[in-house]
């Protein structure tokens, strides 16, 4: 029975982007890979809403060539124009666990179930910061998620942000492309600073 390699790489690493600003991520050489797909990650870490159309978007791009500046738009992706909710943790969490995943907050302002959310690590800061999708909600009590806390959660330190995103840019035919990267624009007049991460699954060889 035929399968394929699967193969995994950053396009941009988990990181901040203080507004206004842009990140130009690395360009990864797809020439000799089949397809794949960019799993990208968003989050705003503060309460001011982002209303600059246009200026504001992540890009995934592709080039024709193995060197050079010619890149074309693949995609853009423009994070919600809401103001996120921030909250900060009412209860240590522990890591892992078993469901339901509950999680103690002071407010549940913005939070709805089926809402993807950022979990803010003060100490750990970037690599113990996480995305969670909610489930379900106890009004200014407590929010269920989705998934285990990869990181444990400290009570006042931790926040939570709501009006993050994710999606998947499809890549089902990379024979046209050279290299593939991920640039991010924040630019707007007035905006937050954000948290992104995008990663590349692709097949890279049929057997």
């Amino acid at each position: 029975m035929a399968d394929n390699t699967q193969t995994q790489v950053e396009l941009l690493a988990h990181q901040e982007l203080t507004h206004p600003g842009s990140i130009i991520g690395s360009a990864q050489d797809v020439s000799t890979w089949l397809s794949g797909v960019v799993h990208i990650f968003h989050a705003n870490i503060e309460t001011t809403a982002n209303l600059a159309a246009g200026l504001d978007y992540i890009d995934v791009q592709g080039s024709p060539n193995a060197t050079g500046n010619l890149w074309v738009s693949l995609g853009k992706y423009a994070p919600s124009t809401t103001a996120a909710t921030d909250t900060a943790f009412d209860g240590n969490e522990a890591a892992g666990g078993s469901p339901p995943y509950v999680l103690s907050v002071a407010t549940t302002a913005g939070k709805t179930a089926g809402a993807l959310i950022y979990l803010k690590d003060a100490a750990g800061g970037v690599t113990e910061s996480e995305w969670n999708e909610v489930i379900s909600v106890v009004t200014d009590d407590t929010v269920t998620v989705a998934d285990a806390l990869a990181f444990a959660k400290v009570a006042t330190d931790d926040h939570m942000f709501t009006q993050a995103s994710r999606w998947p840019h499809h890549l089902p035919d990379l024979s046209g492309y050279q290299r593939i990267r991920v640039v991010v624009h924040h630019q707007g007049a007035t905006g937050s600073d954000w948290r992104v991460y995008a990663v590349l699954e692709a097949a890279t060889d049929f057997e």
